[in-house]
């Protein structure tokens, strides 16, 4: 988030954005924020787990699950409003 001002204001610039598309990515953050989360958790899936059985075999499973779900709370716990969101009527 340090960053972010950096980041989107050139590439606003250089792709003739508009002066909304920097409003616009702030509004959409924490949507982006709260989809990382999900895709952290893709560790419980069926698919997900047929796939790393597959490819490692059953060990760690669990731990591995409760390390994603971990990290997802930590992530969850971060989304938060840009300031200049905050202050929108």
């Amino acid at each position: 988030m340090d960053h972010w001002d950096y980041f989107l204001k050139p590439l606003a610039q250089a792709l003739h954005l508009g002066k909304t598309f920097q409003e616009r990515a702030a509004m959409l953050l924490p949507a982006y924020q709260v989809k990382w989360c999900c895709i952290m958790l893709n560790e419980f899936l069926r698919s997900e787990q047929a796939r790393r059985e597959f490819a490692q075999g059953s060990a760690g499973a669990t731990a591995l699950k409760s390390s994603q779900l971990e990290k997802a709370k930590a992530w969850l716990k971060q989304v938060r409003l840009l300031p200049a969101i905050k202050n929108k009527p």
